[in-house]
């Protein structure tokens, strides 16, 4: 049995380190968090040495880390329940809250398999060899996924571009557009809605700018801070691994054995340059100087300055033979550095929103995943970005938790510290049998693992409906089995320095970037944790502890092991079963609708909507195509572009009816959005827009009244957009209210300003919109 939860252990937090770890509130990785409670059950129910390993560290400070981790869950879920009450975005926190109940398993067991040197150390080499094939993936990306993803964008949109705009003026885009079909056009648009490509507008923009422009690595994530939080984390454990391998002397180091020691630590090194996060980069900084610290405070200092001074040269001067590389091939620039003020700049706006928001709620938070509507009030004029998460650990553990989850994250950073200082170091025991696996059997587990876990994930991808196309390219994760092939996996005498440097490098990075909601990340801290509060009993420890604890505290443990099973029915039940079905469904229902049959992407979208009375994005779907359609034909119908001369309004009974049933529906879905995430502005806007424009073709004043009244509730959500103050403006001044409409006007200019100071090019309006914000301002002066 406890070879069976060991193995799994090990599977998991392989896997749980591939998925994309944003998609968390989206409930995607919601099978792996039930897969730790079932490992956690499996600990519980067989192994003997459960109740005296508890008691045993207990005595020693552990005992406040467990309730660190537990008073993080507990936080979230009385945020989650707060989240209920407000009426926000309900399956967002319920996804977020299972996650961390998955975490609370995962902790239990990661922080059981450290209580050996032996466990550490497989831990330690595993997150190493996890961030070795990240880093090989997201090498590839720079030099090669990217430029020819580019390519394939830039083909693809010449062919729209000219299909759309027909050619005009004649020449290469006439003649594109005589070579081009219409069902290659269609085919091409439903490759980009697959793919969530935006056709048009800012999200264009911002799109492109991330696709053409921009070359960092993201590994399997989605944000680059994210590959580089991982990376920096496994860069200082494998430096601390290697001072360790160092400073334990025995026989000299082979060729071969240097460039297994060296190569992996500059792979990673090259990768994390290539990120360009310079939070991940000081976070190595500072846990460089841990190590330094750290390793220089034992014995025989000398002679381990003496091997390092070579090893730390020797990585120097490839670092910086990289970054010549790299500066030379325009990977890296001075902007990087240059931009440092700017972004610190952007994060010191951030968190000051984050605490005035706080402020308002400061005992239970926004909720989890329920960061960005609460913010967006409190949001900056300077800062465009609309963020999931305060880019800061504590305020994100505090927005996500409340007060509660904080004073946890405190409670478990502040333990760990402790621990480390008073445990001392690592014990090694030579010749004892080594607790669960031997050396050689531990590194053949570790590749075989590692290859398990991808096949896993490969073959859950396919079971939930992934596309696959550039599932090869991720066979470059597997890139760490040839760093751990061949070698012994022995305890060495600084791993739990290791592990402080990582949790260290890990927590510094945290604190200027997301990854508090992020189960991959949060996994790599918890091994961390784990290795600094363990790995300080002898291997021979083990087996006392497993006669000691034989007939311990069986109760306790059962109790335990039942509750992580219900803990594990819970998440299928409530989590990943709704995500699963409202994904297919609602990607049905895409579908449905990009081929043109709105009738059957409805029907699609209340089947979505009775599987997860939870979910946001049925009831938003819903909303962007009703209204998409009222908003084409109100457009149609109003002769829009024509000359902007004022449209005849529609007097013909049954259209006017028709209009208005039209209407109704779009109503009808907007207030239903409202209900689902009353904090967020997209149902009062559709609903907005739609009555504004019938309002307008129907010359209906009271209708018109009424999107004011929806715009003015936007703009409370979200205050600091210029393109929404444009439309309010322009809306006020249709029902003659003129004061509101100049100042309307007047703070749309505003922003505008800001933006063009800012360089938010997305943001900036179009010369239209900037000419009709003028006269109305200029109306003010001449006393209209």
């Amino acid at each position: 049995m406890q070879d069976l939860w060991t193995r799994a252990a090990l599977v998991l937090l392989s896997a749980g380190s591939w998925w994309v770890a944003e998609e968390a509130a989206d409930g995607r990785g919601l099978i792996l968090s039930a897969g730790w409670c079932v490992v956690a059950c499996l600990f519980c129910f067989g192994d003997p040495a459960a109740g005296a390993e508890q008691r045993q560290r207990s005595g020693v400070g552990r005992g406040w880390m467990d309730a660190g981790v537990l008073l993080l869950v507990v936080g979230h879920v009385v945020s989650t329940w707060h989240v209920f009450q407000v009426q926000g975005d309900r399956r967002a926190a319920v996804n977020l809250t299972l996650e961390w109940c998955g975490l609370l398993g995962a902790w239990l067991v990661l922080s059981r398999f450290c209580v050996t040197g032996r466990g550490a150390a497989v831990l330690l080499e595993l997150v190493a060899a996890i961030a070795v094939g990240q880093a090989c993936l997201g090498t590839a990306q720079h030099h090669f996924v990217y430029a020819s993803n580019a390519e394939w964008y830039r083909e693809r949109r010449e062919i729209l571009d000219a299909w759309s705009g027909g050619g005009a003026g004649g020449g290469a885009g006439a003649g594109l557009r005589s070579d081009v079909s219409y069902a290659q056009v269609q085919q091409i648009l439903t490759e980009f809605r697959e793919l969530q490509i935006p056709l048009e507008g800012s999200g264009r923009v911002l799109w492109e700018n991330r696709a053409l422009y921009s070359q960092e690595p993201i590994g399997t994530f989605a944000l680059a801070n994210t590959l580089a939080g991982l990376l920096a984390a496994g860069l200082l454990i494998m430096a601390g691994r290697m001072m360790g391998r160092l400073r334990s002397g025995g026989a000299r180091l082979s060729a071969l054995e240097w460039v297994r020691l060296v190569l992996p630590v500059l792979i990673c090194g090259y990768c994390l340059v290539l990120t360009k996060s310079r939070s991940a980069w000081l976070g190595v900084v500072f846990g460089g100087v841990v190590l330094a610290v750290g390793g220089a405070g034992w014995g025989r200092t000398s002679r381990l300055a003496g091997r390092l001074a070579g090893v730390c040269v020797a990585g120097l001067c490839g670092l910086l033979l990289a970054g010549a590389v790299l500066v030379r091939n325009g990977s890296l620039d001075s902007a990087v550095l240059a931009e440092a003020p700017r972004s610190l700049q952007f994060r010191l706006m951030y968190w000051t929103g984050a605490v005035r928001m706080l402020r308002e709620q400061p005992w239970t938070g926004a909720g989890p995943g329920n960061f960005r509507e609460s913010y967006m009030p409190w949001k900056a004029d300077e800062s465009s970005e609309e963020i999931r998460d305060p880019h800061n650990l504590l305020l994100d553990a505090w927005s996500s938790s409340g007060v509660m989850g904080l004073a946890g994250l405190l409670l478990l950073l502040g333990a760990a510290v402790r621990q480390f200082a008073v445990g001392g170091e690592s014990v090694l025991v030579p010749g004892v049998a080594a607790g669960v696996w031997s050396s050689r059997r531990s590194a053949g587990v570790l590749w075989r693992v590692l290859l398990l876990a991808f096949v896993l994930d490969t073959g859950w991808e396919w079971l939930s409906l992934e596309s696959l196309a550039e599932k090869w390219l991720e066979v470059l994760l597997l890139g760490g089995m040839l760093f751990v092939s061949g070698r012994t996996v022995q305890p060495g005498p600084l791993d739990r320095l290791a592990g402080l440097s990582g949790l260290c490098g890990l927590s510094v990075h945290l604190l200027a970037a997301g990854g508090f909601e992020m189960p991959a990340v949060m996994l790599v801290m918890l091994v961390c944790l784990g290795v600094v509060c363990g790995g300080s009993f002898s291997e021979a420890g083990e087996s006392v502890l497993v006669a000691a604890g034989a007939g311990v505290g069986a109760w306790s443990r059962r109790c335990a092991g039942a509750g992580f099973l219900v803990l594990a029915a819970l998440i299928v039940w409530l989590g990943a079963v709704p995500a699963l079905r409202l994904k297919a469904l609602l990607g049905a229902a895409e579908q449905q609708s990009g081929q043109g049959n709105p009738a059957a992407a409805l029907r699609l979208l209340d089947e979505a909507e009775r599987a997860d009375r939870l979910a946001v994005r049925p009831h938003q779907q819903r909303v962007e195509l009703l209204a998409e359609r009222l908003l084409t034909e109100c457009a149609v119908r109003s002769g829009a572009g024509a000359g902007g001369a004022e449209p005849e309004p529609v007097l013909d009974p049954s259209e006017r009816a028709r209009f208005q049933e039209l209407l109704e529906n779009c109503e009808a879905a907007c207030q239903r959005l409202i209900e689902a995430d009353i904090r967020s502005p997209a149902g009062y806007l559709y609903r907005g827009r739609c009555r504004g424009a019938v309002g307008r073709i129907l010359a209906d004043l009271p209708l018109q009244q009424q999107s004011c009244e929806d715009y003015d509730q936007v703009l409370r959500r979200y205050r600091g957009k210029a393109a929404l103050w444009a439309e309010f403006a322009e809306s006020l001044w249709l029902v003659g209210e003129l004061d509101r409409a100049i100042q309307a006007a007047g703070r749309a200019l505003a922003l505008q300003r800001v933006n063009e100071r800012w360089g938010h090019q997305e943001q900036l309006l179009g010369p239209a919109v900037l000419k009709r914000l003028e006269q109305l301002t200029a109306s003010a002066s001449n006393g209209f």
